[in-house]
């Protein structure tokens, strides 16, 4: 614990985090960097300022188009959770542009030199992407949460007699 209390006013590291929180992409990055705490080890303190001046080399030396805002699926992922329910055609289009955009990201870091971005490189070793889960719900649903025709032969037999018929 620091004493006092106060300390993060007083140097003012409160505004310091409120700006960091405001260039945050993701609404679960900016909770999480809201509610961090002071490191308590010099070591903590280390690894965080090499991870912070890589992600910072990242975004200045980069062309990192993947990375930008991302939608918030912890919704739908706490929805998937729970045995027997399901989720909206629309959840399902954002919960694979999300999953195509976490891949997008992990490839690029993992395209990079492990010298150039160590730390960057072990996290992005140990994400799964399900790429078998995107190619399932790229085949039913498009990316506008619509749900294809191809999704099944019923539905589109069913669609094809519709369009016959206007």
């Amino acid at each position: 614990m620091i004493y006092p209390s106060s300390f993060e006013q007083k140097v003012g590291f409160d505004r310091i985090r409120e700006q960091i929180v405001e260039c945050c992409s993701m609404q679960s990055a900016r909770e999480r960097i809201a509610a961090a705490d002071f490191a308590q080890s010099r070591r903590e303190v280390e690894e965080r300022l090499r991870l912070a001046d890589e992600m910072r080399l990242l975004l200045t030396m980069e062309s990192a188009s993947e990375i930008g805002e991302q939608d918030d699926i912890r919704h739908i992922v706490e929805k998937i959770a729970v045995e027997g329910a399901y989720i909206t055609v629309e959840e399902c289009a954002t919960l694979c542009r999300s999953l195509r955009s976490a891949a997008a990201i992990v490839q690029f870091i993992l395209s990079r030199s492990a010298t150039t971005y160590p730390l960057l490189k072990a996290m992005a070793e140990r994400v799964e992407v399900f790429p078998m889960l995107v190619s399932a719900i790229e085949r039913v649903v498009d990316d506008k949460g619509e749900v294809r025709s191809s999704a099944s032969p019923e539905l589109s037999q069913l669609r094809r007699a519709i369009r016959e018929h206007e």
